[in-house]
């Protein structure tokens, strides 16, 4: 409630009382890495992510650990912190990790998408930009966008201009997109 309240300095506060008192709540850390993780510290974001990940290596084994949304929570938040920071093998790594766990995350399939284009591995990051478009086909422009670069990459024009097109679809410019389409077809 801080957080939409726009009061993360209150919303830490409340991180820390429970983390005193609970130190390993996992509910806490994930709120706790994603306040820092939006005031730019990274560094202390992604160690509250890890504490989650180490946690979960030691204890959890059990039949369900598979299905664990929290956990995979601290994976994509450290697959975006590794990728806002340029280590591309570990920010794929996090989010590949992330994907094991729920396969159906478009948000996690679109930063894997870039992780890989920036990886120059074009072929990977259209089939990860086309998962994350599966799960959310319109109003979200921005694996679109970046699907536009994959196929551009890999030296197919009519491909990227599609992508191009359903970007500006999203975006709500339809006269964009008509135009594009239409010379496409």
């Amino acid at each position: 409630v801080y957080l939409a309240s726009n009061r993360p300095d209150d919303a830490m506060m409340q991180y820390a009382e429970i983390l005193q008192v609970q130190p390993g709540h996992r509910g806490a850390l994930l709120g706790r890495g994603e306040v820092q993780a939006a005031r730019g510290d990274l560094k202390g974001a992604a160690s509250s992510f890890e504490q989650i990940v180490n946690d979960s290596k030691a204890g959890k084994s059990g039949e369900f650990a598979g299905a664990d949304p929290q956990l995979e929570q601290a994976f994509f938040g450290l697959g975006s912190i590794a990728l806002k920071e340029g280590r591309i093998p570990d920010a794929v790594a996090a989010l590949e990790a992330a994907l094991k766990i729920d396969p159906t995350d478009a948000d996690a399939w679109n930063l894997l998408g870039q992780a890989q284009l920036k990886a120059g591995a074009g072929v990977a990051a259209v089939g990860a930009l086309r998962k994350a478009i599966l799960f959310v086909p319109t109003g979200w422009s921005e694996p679109y966008a970046t699907l536009a670069q994959a196929y551009r990459l890999l030296g197919k024009t009519a491909e990227s201009e599609y992508a191009t097109a359903m970007g500006d679809f999203a975006e709500k410019r339809p006269a964009q997109a008509k135009q594009r389409l239409e010379t496409l077809t």
